[in-house]
């Protein structure tokens, strides 16, 4: 990246599991470390995001970086880094947390500023404008709240993506973490042919449509394919 302009390839988009990208990032960094650094992950096994994962990687490596070297400008260098998710319509936010020194107001204006955001001293702030302009490639957004030995929570927001998750078969319960994830989501369901509903209970149709209603998923019937317009 230079200075204010993306010199990256566009995103190569994939359903990226959340938890396991972010022990990586932990795990590269040395966290938790047994000096008194504290890590802690509060992401779903289930939550995907929709982003290009060694850009998304990068967002996460730098933001956590970040708030290691916030903690190590403290005496003692003793602290906790927490990353936690949570889903926002058809969005991720994901915090990246901690409870160093935080961030003077003076600094937050140019945070995510080249050579003038940096929060300590020396620093170039470069990775944060990094993250800044990757997470906006992906279609993101990136922030912080922070003020002054409060700490600091830096946040951006990623396009939730799909899993592989099946519903089980027959009148078994679903696990909340599944319902979880196909909440808000908009589903298209094609039927197929008469010969291949054949095969298929002719209450199937019926028991599908009573079970997304007790989901308060609205349902909308559209014309057989046979009868759509060219």
């Amino acid at each position: 990246l230079r200075f204010g302009r993306a010199e990256e390839a566009p995103p190569r988009r994939e359903s990226t599991p959340l938890r396991a990208l972010v022990a990586d990032v932990g795990e590269g960094l040395g966290l938790p470390r047994e000096d008194g650094i504290a890590w802690s992950v509060e992401v779903g096994d289930a939550l995907h995001v929709d982003a290009d994962r060694g850009q998304l990687y990068r967002v996460l490596s730098n933001l956590c970086r970040n708030a290691l070297q916030a903690i190590e400008q403290q005496e003692p260098c003793k602290g906790h880094i927490r990353v936690a998710a949570a889903r926002n319509g058809s969005r991720v936010a994901i915090d990246v947390q901690d409870d160093g020194p935080g961030v003077p107001e003076k600094a937050r204006a140019h945070l995510f500023q080249a050579f003038q955001g940096s929060a300590r001293k020396g620093g170039t702030g470069l990775g944060l404008v990094i993250s800044k302009q990757l997470a906006e490639l992906m279609g993101g957004a990136v922030g912080v709240e922070s003020a002054p030995g409060k700490g600091s929570t830096f946040w951006f927001t990623a396009r939730l993506g799909k899993s592989a998750t099946f519903l089980p078969a027959g009148p078994q319960p679903v696990e909340q973490a599944v319902l979880d994830e196909i909440r808000d989501a908009r589903i298209l369901l094609v039927e197929a042919g008469p010969r291949v509903l054949a095969a298929f209970p002719p209450t199937l149709s019926e028991s599908a449509l009573r079970s997304l209603e007790r989901l308060h998923v609205e349902v909308r019937l559209g014309k057989p394919v046979s009868e759509c317009d060219e």
